[in-house]
């Protein structure tokens, strides 16, 4: 089968750009990566903007990458960050919002 050896890797031999991004269902960027895109953009060079028009708690986790240095500012309206970087993140302890248990 296939799909066990399905997966996606990121990989760059230059610096990490910032984009904008607004996750989709499929076909689209799948909104499922949006935290992994968010965590990758600390490490860009300049303003990368992330969007979310499809859950209201997918940027629960900008406090969080807050504490450990993050770069993250959540838009007025609560439906787009802008991530900063390059940031030099660091171990924090943190907490995990209740509605990412399940």
């Amino acid at each position: 089968d296939r799909r066990a050896d399905a997966g996606a890797c990121v990989g760059s031999t230059g610096a990490v750009r910032p984009v904008a991004l607004i996750p989709r269902t499929h076909p689209g960027c799948g909104d499922d990566l949006q935290l992994q895109c968010t965590a990758l953009m600390t490490r860009a060079s300049g303003v990368a903007v992330i969007q979310e028009f499809l859950f209201g708690h997918r940027f629960s986790c900008v406090p969080e990458l807050g504490r450990m240095g993050a770069q993250i500012d959540i838009a007025s309206h609560g439906r787009s960050i802008h991530v900063t970087g390059p940031s030099d993140l660091h171990a924090a302890d943190v907490d995990i919002p209740a509605d990412h248990h399940q």
